[in-house]
């Protein structure tokens, strides 16, 4: 297939203006043209190293080529790009002698210069003229090191972006804007507000704290161009963070600590997370700070519930004016990390797997079938659809199974568990638990520990697997003007019809009678 330099073909998909639909601020982020790249996957890119190669009049900007340090983050800078979608970049190197590059030079589709006499930066949108994919960046406006977590290494993304076809997501024209509640950084790099409600028409955020990949909605607008990779970390793959420097590693391979302007450590975690397929786990078991951990697509997980550590401060005291007011203005993100949005359903994208750490963790599942371990610490987990693996482990937790038919197990500590819909699997393990099967046939172990076991009407026919007679206690909600329960041996098992065709069944308690058990009704 042919690799197109220079210039490119362009195609028009155009976009949706009602501005009221399920993706608008997907919708928000598209300019209606595009690469055409029906027959091939490939964009060249160069960095120009002469003003004369641009072949086309815009002399006033006096073109120079980036340093080696900037042409390093821009590489990187692409691939936050191919990490999402299809799409590759081949590099086109160009020749040293000045004539030989202007005359016989093979430019890139996109290309990079830095440049005076302009501005702060701009990238042209996809067209097929000579300046289509050309970006440039007043050198005077940025670091020299371009560190992800920089302003400099964000506007990167954000002009690769406009080549690429994404539009501002703050700005109302075409497809319309960013809803207001997402109309921020942790959702969009094309945005020019930092965050949710800034009145400001210019970043704010502090130094180092910028983010540090496409965020949710940059990158369901480029899949909706170009559609989705799921080739990309499509095996099993573990997602941890180093508690100090909140640098992400995949499968033990760090993806780069956030610095500021000055190469400095910033401490920050903000980015999103696009992955292929695969069973996949965020292995948060090093934090002892209370974590929200949410799968949900398009959901976020907050490292510090109750504080700002490792968290992009978003304006750091601005006001509207570009005036410092201090602590009033003070904004942090709402996340450190952030879940992609699945591309048109597919399930494949999901993160299946979490595992808390030692505070008081809360976390929420998805569609997929999932493992949640909340690890010490009084946690509560939500299994929400699919067919979980809840454990709570150590602490007083507490555990949803949601919908499906879940695997539930408690630690060592008194723990509340609710099976929810489906026919459970609940192990109370050791405290004293309280456990409530929900709907569906559920089998119910309590465990070591004075145990109750919750009923009520719609929850089905249950057994439970260990009831100590000497210890543990039924707890049925049931209409008393009713027919009252009845108790049968039924083989080696002892039965109990407490009406609406429900049943208990206490396993391997033959011979014994209602008058031998614990039972509350309320």
């Amino acid at each position: 297939m042919a690799l197109y330099t220079g210039t490119h073909p362009t195609t028009y998909i155009g976009y949706d203006t009602d501005l009221n639909d399920d993706d608008q601020n997907t919708d928000a982020q598209i300019n209606g043209t595009t690469w055409d790249l029906s027959s091939t996957r490939t964009l060249a890119f160069s960095f120009l190293k002469y003003e004369q190669e641009k072949h086309y009049s815009d002399s006033a900007y006096n073109e120079t080529e980036f340093t080696e340090v900037w042409k390093t983050q821009a590489r990187l800078a692409l691939l936050e790009f191919t990490k999402v979608t299809d799409i590759n970049f081949e590099e086109q190197a160009q020749p040293t002698d000045v004539t030989d590059a202007i005359n016989n030079g093979s430019d890139g589709v996109l290309r990079f210069a830095t440049a005076d006499g302009m501005g702060t930066a701009f990238g042209y949108y996809p067209n097929s003229g000579e300046s289509g994919g050309d970006m440039m960046f007043n050198y005077s406006n940025y670091d020299d090191d371009a560190n992800i977590g920089t302003y400099t290494y964000a506007t990167m993304m954000h002009e690769i972006g406009h080549t690429m076809g994404l539009k501002h997501g703050h700005e109302t024209n075409g497809p319309g804007s960013l809803t207001a509640d997402k109309d921020s950084m942790e959702y969009s790099i094309m945005t020019y507000h930092s965050h949710t409600g800034d009145p400001a028409p210019f970043y704010t955020n502090a130094d180092g704290h910028y983010a540090q990949t496409l965020m949710m909605y940059d990158i369901s607008a480029i899949q909706r161009m170009y559609g989705a990779d799921f080739s990309k970390e499509a095996g099993d793959t573990v997602y941890t963070f180093n508690t100090t420097t909140g640098e992400m590693f995949i499968n033990g391979v760090g993806q780069g600590a956030a610095r500021d302007d000055s190469n400095n450590l910033s401490n920050v975690t903000f980015r999103t997370v696009w992955d292929g397929d695969g069973k996949d786990t965020y292995d948060l078991s090093n934090f002892t700070n209370d974590l929200l951990i949410d799968l949900t697509p398009g959901g976020y997980s907050d490292f510090d519930v109750n504080g700002n550590d490792l968290r992009a401060m978003l304006n750091q005291g601005w006001d509207q004016f570009g005036s410092y007011v201090g602590a009033s203005a003070i904004e942090y993100a709402r996340g450190h990390l952030f879940n992609a949005l699945q591309y048109e359903g597919d399930a494949r994208s999901l993160i299946e797997r979490a595992i808390g750490g030692t505070g008081d963790d809360t976390m929420i599942g998805n569609l997929a079938n999932n493992k949640l371990y909340g690890g010490e610490g009084d946690d509560q987990l939500f299994g929400n659809n699919g067919r979980d693996d809840l454990r709570g482990d150590a602490g007083t937790d507490i555990i949803y199974g949601g919908n499906g038919y879940d695997f539930i197990r408690g630690g060592k500590d008194r723990d509340y568990i609710y099976g929810d819909n489906g026919n459970d699997k609940i192990d109370g393990n050791k405290g004293r638990d309280i456990i409530t099967g929900g709907k569906g046939d559920d089998t119910l172990t309590g465990g070591a520990g004075a145990d109750k076991f919750k009923f009520t009407k719609n929850d089905g026919n249950d057994h439970i697997t260990d009831f100590e007679l000497a210890f543990d206690t039924l707890v049925i909600d049931i209409d008393k003007s009713a027919s009252p329960i009845s108790g049968i041996t039924v083989g080696s098992d002892f039965v109990i019809d407490y009406g609406y065709g429900e049943t208990i069944t206490l396993e391997g308690l033959a011979g014994i009678t209602l008058n031998d058990i614990d039972i509350v009704l309320t």
